[in-house]
């Protein structure tokens, strides 16, 4: 039996070699996806602090948890920080449907953060990542942090 196989083989030398290198593909590619799906964790675990964290929303798209329950949050054991947050995705600024006109380079994300917080919070990169200006301080009022398209699209230089 195994004199018969290995006659095949070499009988059928082309059906033989792309045997091989299908397998050899194949093989390759398992080690790639698995190497990436490594490196995508180990940096998601880098930009992350590499602790447990815990994103808690309400049930509700447009749902809001109470913020007294801020303060509980941060009293249960384990909890070393509860950083509220308002997130808003606008549909119109200074009169332009965002909808309808795409002369925005991105879309706008508005997000609402303690600014005391921010700067306790291990995951939240913003104040060192901001090139002019400074972050919000505790006490600022009607005052934003902006990216860059915005920053470009609205001429704030």
């Amino acid at each position: 039996m195994g004199r018969m196989i290995l006659r095949n083989l070499l009988v059928r030398k082309m059906r033989t070699a792309l045997t091989i290198l299908g397998i050899a593909i194949g093989i390759a590619l398992i080690v790639a996806l698995l190497s990436i799906t490594q490196g995508v964790d180990s940096e998601a675990s880098r930009i992350l602090g590499g602790g447990d964290r815990i994103t808690v929303e309400s049930e509700q798209m447009l749902g809001r948890i109470p913020y007294a329950y801020v303060e509980q949050i941060e009293s249960m054991p384990g909890v070393s920080l509860a950083n509220p947050s308002i997130t808003v995705i606008p549909t119109t600024i200074d009169g332009v449907d965002l909808l309808e006109e795409f002369s925005i380079t991105s879309f706008i994300t508005i997000m609402g953060y303690e600014p005391e917080k921010i700067s306790r919070s291990p995951t939240l990169t913003i104040p060192h990542s901001i090139i002019r200006g400074r972050f919000l301080q505790q006490g600022d009022r009607y005052s934003v942090v902006v990216g860059k398209p915005v920053a470009d699209d609205y001429g704030l230089h």
